[in-house]
């Protein structure tokens, strides 16, 4: 790829400049989204699989963070341009042949808008990228509730490795909604390991690992299970911790419920 030093990029209608590096190129060798320009040494350089993205669109009366992690085994150039764009950062992951996109911290409502331009795109380009997982991740701002949660999950999720659950038991053969089977990656045995399909080995977050989100009615529905697993799971009192069975009771009729009308909907092409 050419690049074009020393001059005033306002003088050159021909050239921009990539909006990360700020140098110079012929603008047709350069990837447009919006009012940005990206280079293609840009759009692949990935950071350490360590580095965090702490941007944030929070505002003082948002009362949860969302996050997700967008893994790709190769994915267009068009639709790295739109996750850069709205600031995800590229990570090494050696698990998978490209990389993953981690997002920004995002309030529900900014969670929901800019999920939903990505599947509009991914739908464009899904010819030319390949998804392989859509880990999200939650958390309550305020820190008692989410320490709530936390903890209890921490208590709670040995019964779901190791118990006949009902919930476990229905997701086995109706992962529709998550968007994958279990796998080593995201299983269900190891209840310490942070490969658990919900995991709490994060500091201060909840990972849903399971997920392999693929269109925006599929986000829709996950995320109110989610939001509902995430409430249930934060009232439980010690006094309720031996009634496991209430609890996943409840777990699966959420899921079955939530799945069921996501498959309805998709049937219907909405």
């Amino acid at each position: 790829m050419l690049v074009i030093k020393g001059f005033n990029s306002d003088c050159l209608r021909d050239y921009k400049r990539c909006d990360i590096c700020q140098r110079l190129y012929y603008k047709d060798s350069l990837v447009k989204y919006h009012n940005k320009y990206y280079c293609l040494d840009c759009l692949d350089y990935k950071a350490d699989y360590s580095t965090q993205n702490d941007y944030n669109y929070i505002k003082d009366n948002d009362k949860i963070r969302l996050g997700i992690e967008l893994e790709f085994d190769y994915i267009a150039d068009k639709l790295k341009a739109f996750l850069f764009y709205y600031k995800f950062k590229l990570c090494y992951d050696g698990s998978i042949d490209f990389g993953e996109f981690k997002s920004p911290i995002f309030n529900i409502h900014r969670f929901r808008y800019v999920l939903k331009k990505f599947y509009e795109m991914y739908k464009k380009y899904k010819y030319d990228s390949k998804l392989v997982s859509s880990h999200i991740h939650f958390s309550f701002i305020d820190r008692e509730k989410n320490s709530k949660l936390w903890n209890n999950w921490g208590y709670l999720k040995e019964y779901f490795a190791e118990e006949e659950s009902k919930f476990i038991e229905y997701l086995y053969d109706n992962y529709d909604l998550f968007g994958r089977k279990f796998n080593s990656y995201c299983q269900v045995n190891d209840y310490d390991s942070r490969y658990f399909f919900i995991n709490n080995t994060l500091k201060n977050t909840i990972e849903f690992r399971l997920c392999k989100v693929v269109n925006y009615c599929q986000l829709k529905w996950l995320l109110k299970f989610i939001l509902k697993f995430c409430d249930i799971i934060k009232k439980v009192d010690k006094v309720n911790f031996n009634n496991y069975k209430k609890i996943d009771y409840l777990l699966y009729n959420y899921y079955r419920y939530y799945n069921q009308k996501y498959l309805k909907e998709l049937k219907k092409g909405v």
